[in-house]
């Protein structure tokens, strides 16, 4: 790859991961800002509205939308740079997933922390990328941070793909 195919290929890389960064950043400063009621009347409209959507749902869910399209977006420009640049194609994976697992759910928000948890399966497409090295220790970690028995069902889709590339990487060594 010339010089030239080599930048360009690593500036869509950086540009698709920043593009999924910048989802995550704006949906954790949209939910802290919002999530300060300005009055008791604003503090109770949530609670006695019973099963309307609130607002924290309605941006969850654009959230997980946006996450979609962002990774998307990612698993595309990681496909087509697979090849020569495999060193950074791993880089941006391993990025993704650090980004995107909830590593300390306890620590958010409760009307932040459910789409968070949920947008973690959207990670499927991105972990072919990394280095069997890799995904073997975010599974371990991942486990110890969220125990199976305590996963929620796309979670253990999660789990479950990443323990299939192990074992799919097992049997082709």
């Amino acid at each position: 790859m010339n010089t030239n195919g080599y930048t360009q290929a690593q500036q869509l890389l950086a540009e698709s991961f920043q593009a999924l960064r910048k989802v995550y950043d704006d949906y954790k400063a949209d939910i802290r800002s919002a999530s300060q009621p300005r009055g008791i009347g604003e503090a109770l409209r949530g609670w006695l509205a019973g099963s309307r959507l609130t607002q924290a749902d309605t941006r969850g869910m654009a959230f997980y939308d946006q996450v979609a399209e962002a990774v998307s977006g990612l698993e595309k420009a990681l496909a087509a740079c697979a090849e020569e640049l495999a060193d950074l194609r791993f880089h941006y994976a391993k990025e993704a997933a650090e980004l995107m697992l909830v590593w300390h759910p306890d620590e958010q928000p409760r009307d932040i922390k459910w789409y968070l948890l949920a947008a973690e399966s959207h990670l499927i497409p991105l972990l072919p990328y990394l280095k069997k090295e890799e995904l073997a220790d975010l599974r371990t970690r991942y486990l110890a941070a969220t125990p199976r028995r305590l996963m929620f069902p796309n979670q253990r889709k999660l789990l479950d793909q990443m323990e299939q590339l192990l074992a799919d990487a097992a049997t082709i060594k």
